[in-house]
């Protein structure tokens, strides 16, 4: 399946307030500048995010996980061929697009920046969501967005994994099935949620940097859905 080329929404200068919204952070220079909010916006006034603010020193130009991938060869390989198979693989009831939304849902309750930002491009490429408007849904109220019923009790328990595995409840599980979500579907919902949750405190954790330039996550989308994760990240030397 080929991925359909997104184009950025046009009310792109807007910051609106809320859970997940823009945030002033301060870069190694000591000035603020503004991480964009998945979809709502990329108007924020400083130009330059600096990679220098991670904890750590990594790779320079790599941003997000792209930095701590290259940093630790060992564990590149086996992250890369995990998500391959969680997100990318064709072998799998629940569509490319269905899987990327999870993770990006997953990734905004945990106010990943990067992670929302990529996976959610990802999954409006593979949806063919040009205005991103159905992504910006999701992460808004998932029961509210224009998804099936079995996306919507899906990503409920999703939500749920993503406070602790132990607020999935009996009750979470018969309605995904009663609206024909199978063991299966739902034991990839959970590892996808579970995975992102490492993912997403895999990149804060060491304070990765962010590109501001949306152009970097359209690009990377269409890169991502062609060849999989593993061609698409950087191979350790």
């Amino acid at each position: 399946m080929r991925c359909q080329q997104a184009t950025l929404p046009d009310d792109s200068k807007t910051k609106p307030a809320g859970s997940g919204a823009n945030r002033p952070v301060k870069n190694f220079h000591n000035r603020l500048v503004y991480i964009p909010h998945l979809f709502y916006g990329w108007g924020y006034i400083e130009h330059e995010t600096n990679q220098t603010m991670a904890h750590i020193q990594l790779p320079e130009g790599l941003p997000g996980i792209r930095g701590p991938m290259a940093f630790s060869p060992e564990t590149t390989k086996p992250l890369n061929l995990l998500v391959d198979q969680l997100l990318w693989s064709a072998d799998n009831t629940l569509s490319q697009g269905e899987r990327e939304l999870i993770a990006t849902y997953v990734s905004s309750e945990n106010d990943c920046q990067y992670c929302q930002t990529i996976h959610g491009a990802i999954a409006s490429q593979w949806l063919g969501d040009t205005d991103w408007s159905l992504v910006q849904q999701v992460k808004q109220n998932p029961e509210t967005a224009p998804i099936s019923e079995k996306m919507k009790a899906l990503l409920a328990i999703a939500g749920s994994v993503q406070k602790g595995g132990k607020h999935v409840t009996p009750e979470q599980i018969e309605r995904a099935k009663s609206v024909g979500a199978t063991d299966k579907e739902i034991h990839d919902t959970v590892l996808i949620a579970a995975a992102f949750c490492m993912f997403n405190r895999y990149v804060d954790g060491l304070a990765t940097w962010m590109p501001d330039d949306p152009s970097f996550f359209r690009q990377r989308a269409v890169l991502v859905c062609e060849n999989g994760y593993s061609a698409a990240n950087p191979k350790p030397v």
